[in-house]
């Protein structure tokens, strides 16, 4: 774990079958994960964090696709974030 927690984050929970899980909602593919993103870069922004510092927690599904992990990520970058964590879980509720 880093020794500082991160000025920002956004934690995606990508889910076996490639949907994903933001707080309760459920975002059916990762093609429209956009105004999402878009969304928490507003809300980082708006408390005074850069793009570049907003951390990105990625945790997927032990059974998820690694090309779902890799689409996620480039969605991500596409918007300008570039810090990532990711994580294994063993299953998504």
């Amino acid at each position: 774990p880093p020794e500082e927690a991160p000025p920002f984050k956004i934690t995606l929970n990508l889910k076996e079958d490639g949907s994903i899980k933001y707080f309760d909602d459920v975002i059916g593919s990762i093609d429209i994960i956009r105004p999402v993103l878009i969304k928490e870069i507003r809300r980082a922004t708006s408390q005074g964090v850069p793009t570049s510092d907003i951390n990105v927690i990625i945790r997927a599904d032990m059974d998820a696709r690694t090309g779902d992990v890799q689409k996620l990520m480039n969605k991500c970058k596409a918007e300008q974030l570039e810090n990532f964590s990711l994580r294994v879980i063993e299953r998504l509720r």
